[in-house]
């Protein structure tokens, strides 16, 4: 993984990671803000490991999770939430790559096998609801190597399906129901047994809703 502080403010007990979703990297994460807590984005996992010593210094740790970025997140705190206060997932499940509770393996198989600037592209048309949606935020995506990129969706894959039973909990789950990257229906299905839930009316990517969020942590 790779991470990088966006606010780190002396004397702060509170710390946020955010794990971000695939393709997206600290430029994404520099429009999420909490006046009240130090953040430390979180990306790139085509290595899983994590750097534990950088949490000694925080009384609270609270997670953001976007899409990937849940699994990334319930995968490096199996086991240890005792240290997690709050954890907010959106858009995704703990289970990426499946026919029932993520991302279609077909689809994800195509997407990663036959990447390109191109399809990169259009999967971002994609997650953003169209073309007209997708414009306003093309300055946040400058994560564009396509071999790092795929490198990072195989080995998602590869650790979703050897940790396929993550007993981590996130705090609360927020489904989007016009998703067209993890569909609402697998969505549903991935979360049943969450009690604490609720459907947005929105797509996978929804800067709006993810600064609301955010702020309120």
């Amino acid at each position: 993984m790779k991470y990088k502080f966006m606010r780190n403010n002396s004397g702060n007990d509170i710390l946020i990671l955010n794990f971000l979703g695939w393709s997206t990297d600290e430029y994404f994460a520099e429009t999420l803000t909490n006046n009240n807590a130090d953040t430390l984005a979180i990306w790139d996992y085509r290595d899983m490991r994590f750097d534990y010593s950088i949490l000694h210094c925080y009384k609270n740790i609270k997670i953001f999770a976007w899409s990937l970025g849940v699994f990334a997140a319930a995968y490096t705190f199996n086991g240890i939430s005792d240290c997690i206060c709050e954890s907010i997932a959106v858009a995704g499940t703990k289970t990426p790559v499946s026919d029932t509770k993520g991302i279609n393996t077909y689809i994800y198989d195509q997407t990663m096998n036959g990447l390109s600037k191109q399809s990169l592209q259009k999967f971002r048309i994609r997650m953003c609801g169209g073309r007209k949606s997708r414009d306003g935020f093309l300055n946040l995506f400058k994560n564009n190597d396509i071999e790092t990129l795929r490198q990072e969706l195989s080995n998602i894959k590869n650790m979703a399906y050897n940790y396929c039973n993550l007993d981590f909990q996130f705090t609360k789950v927020y489904l989007t129901e016009n998703d067209k990257i993890f569909s609402f229906e697998n969505q549903q299905k991935a979360w049943t047994n969450t009690k604490n839930k609720e459907t947005v009316p929105s797509e996978h990517f929804n800067l709006a809703l993810f600064q609301n969020i955010y702020s309120t942590l």
